[in-house]
């Protein structure tokens, strides 16, 4: 121990000798290094990036609806290899990560239903990601066509399969519901014409009261995955009658 020894002239009231400096305080322990996490981006930020994920697995959608499945596949080989948004939240990591593996998959598919559902369920996996996070898209719930023709019958199977596809997307069950009432409340079409002149063949006329039958249990479907395997049957419903009455081709 080192003993400082101090001493002081009498009655001088200075020291005999300069005197020593305080004792130095103890140096502080090195602060161990912190990482930084980056701020998450702006909302304004990450929307163009959402956006083109809808974009792409939207398109992959309506490829499918016309029996493209070369378009489709390449589709979701983009959203299987595409890298996600700089910063993006941790907590977005699992649906993500999801939504890619459902890519993957669908990408490797040459059947148009296996494929078809792989689109859905990577609609699914946005909507899961919107609903845990109380973020994402929200679509108006749109009124009908209320046209009797042929075509107007068809606007709105394209209205009802689009409200089910935006209510995957946001897990919006109001879009949901709204889908599915519009198929449910239709009746069959009759009297569809064949490109050939010849009476609607009975596979079509079956293909069109499966979609109806896919409405109806739409509505009683209350659970995500179960829609989105309903959302895949319907929309491998309607390709199949595209391709056959050549719709899009022409």
């Amino acid at each position: 121990m080192l003993v400082l020894l101090v001493l002081f002239a009498c009655g001088s009231g200075a020291p005999d000798a300069a005197t020593p400096p305080p004792p130095t305080a103890p140096a502080s322990p090195p602060t161990q290094a912190v990482e930084k996490v980056p701020p998450a981006p702006a909302a304004q930020e990450l929307h163009p990036h959402m956006e083109e994920h809808f974009a792409v697995v939207s398109a992959a959608r309506n490829a499918l609806l016309i029996g493209d499945l070369d378009t489709a596949k390449e589709r979701m080989s983009w959203i299987a290899h595409h890298e996600p948004a700089e910063g993006m939240p941790r907590e977005w990591a699992p649906y993500a990560e999801a939504m890619r593996k459902a890519a993957v998959e669908a990408s490797r598919r040459s059947d148009a239903n296996l494929l078809a559902q792989g689109v859905a369920t990577v609609a699914r996996q946005c909507g899961s990601c919107h609903a845990a996070e109380g973020k994402g898209p929200h679509f108006e719930v749109e009124p009908s066509n209320s046209g009797g023709s042929e075509r107007d019958h068809m606007v709105r199977h394209n209205e009802a399969s689009e409200a089910l596809w935006r209510g995957l997307v946001s897990a919006d069950d109001a879009q949901w519901a709204h889908g599915a009432e519009l198929l449910a409340g239709q009746e069959a079409l009759r009297g569809l014409k064949h490109p050939s002149g010849e009476p609607t063949p009975d596979a079509l006329m079956a293909l069109g009261k499966q979609v109806h039958k896919l409405g109806a249990a739409g509505l009683l479907e209350m659970d995500w995955d179960g829609r989105a395997k309903l959302y895949g049957e319907l929309v491998a419903t309607c390709a199949t009658c595209h391709v056959e009455k050549k719709v899009g081709t022409e």
